[in-house]
């Protein structure tokens, strides 16, 4: 969104709602009606269901990236959006933005540009591409594993075993991984599973290139 042009951009935002979120909660669900917002803060998972009742993470979102932005030409999209962390976004006015790529090329041309972005981050995730080193491949997984809320503390209920299977390494590796993890303050360890104390922190190690 830093691309628009200005005057776009300020009239963008003047017709939009920033929204508080908490952690845990669900802003969209597969096939509702679009919505287009920026996340301004927190950390925001975007995610299939699939046949077999699982979840598959389509991305995740951090402070400054765009969602929704495809289901404004497509129409509802097969995906849900919750909340990693306590979140704000500003939600946009589908209507002025479709019509702004309507009637002004360099607005089009920078969707477009952000959902062909989109389109190959998908192709990644069907085609299972590694995500890098053992640490960072254990952090994405502890990310979209994470299924409990523990007040403001999300919990990644599985096992050093587990993430072995996932990563295809063997336990004593993954566990070099979580102490790591943990000596950064990024995670804690409980009977329950792993406890993501910094989710952004966690997705900023899954990226990082100096794992």
């Amino acid at each position: 969104m830093r691309q628009f042009p200005p005057r776009l951009l300020h009239e963008l935002q003047a017709d939009a709602l920033r929204v508080d979120i908490p952690a845990g909660s669900e802003l969209y669900h597969e096939n509702d009606e679009p919505r287009c917002s920026l996340v301004v803060t927190g950390l925001v998972r975007v995610y299939m269901l699939k046949p077999d009742g699982d979840d598959v993470t389509v991305r995740f979102a951090r402070p400054g990236d765009a969602i929704g932005i495809a289901a404004i030409y497509g129409g509802p999209a097969p995906v849900s959006v919750r909340m990693m962390t306590d979140a704000s976004l500003l939600m946009f006015n589908e209507d002025k933005l479709t019509q702004m790529a309507k009637t002004t090329p360099s607005v089009g041309w920078i969707l477009a540009a952000e959902i062909t972005r989109r389109f190959y981050d998908s192709l990644e995730v069907l085609g299972g591409v590694p995500a890098g080193s053992v640490r960072q491949q254990v952090a994405r997984i502890l990310l979209e594993s994470a299924t409990e809320q523990r007040g403001q503390t999300v919990v990644a209920p599985v096992s050093n075993r587990d993430l072995a299977d996932a990563v295809g390494s063997v336990q004593p590796v993954v566990a070099r991984a979580l102490r790591d993890l943990r000596v950064k303050g990024l995670i804690a360890t409980s009977k329950r599973g792993v406890l993501l104390l910094d989710p952004e922190g966690l997705h900023l190690e899954a990226l990082s290139e100096e794992c």
